[in-house]
């Protein structure tokens, strides 16, 4: 650098005894950045860098790109502008990678460091700080060097006695049926019989016919039906779900699970489970390994996840808990937008799209204009009370109806009706609310849902929701109905 400022600096006088006479400052044939490029050699232009590199040995083995340091100097690239001097294959790095040691995403090529959200300025392989260029997922906040990209870590087994009888987790699986006929299966959850595909049904009131499954009416959809049951009915779609799959909230496959005497010891269930995603009360199939029980619906979700009321794709994060912007409850499980400050907890990402009220003809619609500027306010036609404008509602566009989520569904839309379960030790059983909306016995106020859990043996004993399930009985009912 230090040449080039000496030959740079060129008086402007132009004596007889000036040995650089021939050196003119009108002469646009010879500049201070032609003098530079004649002493550094040629540029190429690569994917890891906006500015031209300069081919250069480095003597000290130094590599501003990742830790290896070469103790007989190296033979690479440098960039002036950006004081950049690195190997030749760290500046020829691809600008993203599928690597091993994060299967779950791909990693980009950051060439200015990491970026300003990142947690940890470590090799989450090598333990080694990183350099100015690194690859890095902003979406799980995991960063490697370059030299672990290119020499990926092998798995060691220290002690082979030990796993010798364990067998290696198999991704292949069961199919969940065999085709007995045209349009009829066998399906494992119901080996006893074999099952009819049928059309949707003609009823769309059909309300107690539920798909084994996922516990959600069947309506128009196609199912199979048991051909000497009454009771066992699957969607198709339910029908096809694997036995066995990977999930982004859990490192191991997760089963299916067709078991209704599901037993759990926190709370004290028998019959029901609590979805470790969404948190609701669920009877039905479930996906199960180790402490994590998920209802089929939160079961299926797989990234990227594209919701309807959203443009953008969703990923899960796993950088603490985050608000909901559609129902603004915090959770620690959440799917995030990349473009945008989107969060979208599994509770709110399950809801269906389409659902029926009672006798309405036409379905209603799951809106949501949390992101638009509305003037004006939106009543619920079942509770008539007023609604937040920023949270998520059902609509009918034909009659402009709008209705709050918690009335359409409720807590207990996921159990079976009329199955009865045991919950902290008290047996109870899920109905369909009345017209006159009895008055829940835990907090004395009328069920707005469409379900209720009753207490069996007892006279009045109905609550309105999960969060008066888990209250104590020493709540003494006072009648206040509005």
């Amino acid at each position: 650098m230090v040449l080039v400022e000496e030959l740079s600096y060129v008086p402007t006088s132009h004596g007889e005894d000036d040995d650089v006479s021939s050196y003119d400052d009108d002469d646009d044939s010879l500049t201070p950045s032609i003098v530079f490029d004649q002493i550094m050699g040629p540029t190429v232009m690569l994917a890891s860098h906006e500015h031209p590199f300069y081919i250069h040995g480095s003597s000290n083995g130094h590599c501003d790109g990742c830790p290896e340091r070469r103790d007989n100097g190296f033979f690479g690239y440098s960039c002036p502008t950006c004081d950049l001097t690195v190997h030749k294959e760290c500046a020829e790095s691809s600008p993203e990678i599928n690597h091993p040691s994060h299967q779950r995403h791909p990693l980009t090529l950051f060439k200015h460091g990491l970026p300003l959200a990142a947690a940890d300025d470590k090799c989450r392989l090598c333990g080694e700080k990183l350099g100015k260029l690194v690859y890095h997922c902003s979406i799980c906040d995991f960063s490697i060097d370059l030299y672990c990209a290119r020499n990926p870590l092998e798995l060691v087994v220290h002690y082979p006695k030990v796993l010798e009888d364990e067998p290696e987790e198999n991704d292949e699986c069961e199919e969940p049926f065999w085709v007995v006929t045209d349009g009829v299966i066998n399906h494992f959850s119901h080996r006893e019989h074999d099952l009819r595909l049928e059309d949707g049904l003609a009823n769309i009131h059909g309300e107690h016919t539920r798909c084994k499954a996922c516990v959600r009416p069947v309506y128009s959809n196609s199912f199979y039906n048991c051909m000497h049951c009454d009771d066992f009915v699957l969607h198709e779609t339910c029908a096809n779900l694997p036995r066995k799959q990977r999930h982004v909230l859990h490192n191991h496959q997760l089963t299916l699970y067709n078991d209704d005497s599901i037993v759990m010891d926190f709370p004290s269930t028998r019959g029901i489970f609590l979805c470790s995603a969404c948190d609701r009360l669920c009877s039905g199939f479930r996906y199960e390994c180790c402490n994590i029980k998920l209802d089929v619906r939160c079961g299926s979700i797989s990234e990227p996840f594209f919701y309807e009321c959203h443009p953008h794709p969703l990923f899960q994060t796993s950088i603490g808990s985050k608000i909901c912007v559609v129902c603004k409850q915090e959770s620690v499980y959440v799917l995030s937008c990349m473009d945008c400050d989107f969060v979208l907890d599994f509770k709110c990402a399950t809801l269906p799209n389409r659902v029926r009220y009672k006798y309405d003809k036409k379905p209603l619609s799951l809106c949501y204009d949390g992101d638009k500027d509305v003037t004006g306010s939106y009543w619920c036609e079942i509770c008539e009370g007023e609604m937040d404008q920023k949270i998520m509602f059902y609509t009918c566009e034909s009659y402009g109806s709008t209705i709050d989520i918690h009335c359409v569904l409720g807590d207990f839309r996921y159990v079976k009706p009329r199955l009865q379960f045991e919950f902290n030790g008290k047996k109870w059983k899920v109905a369909l609310n009345g017209i006159n909306r009895p008055g829940c016995y835990k907090c004395g106020f009328r069920c707005k849902g469409p379900f209720v859990a009753v207490r069996v043996g007892y006279d009045n004993g109905v609550v309105c929701s999960l969060s008066c399930l888990w209250k104590g009985d020493t709540f003494e009912f006072i009648r206040r109905i509005d």
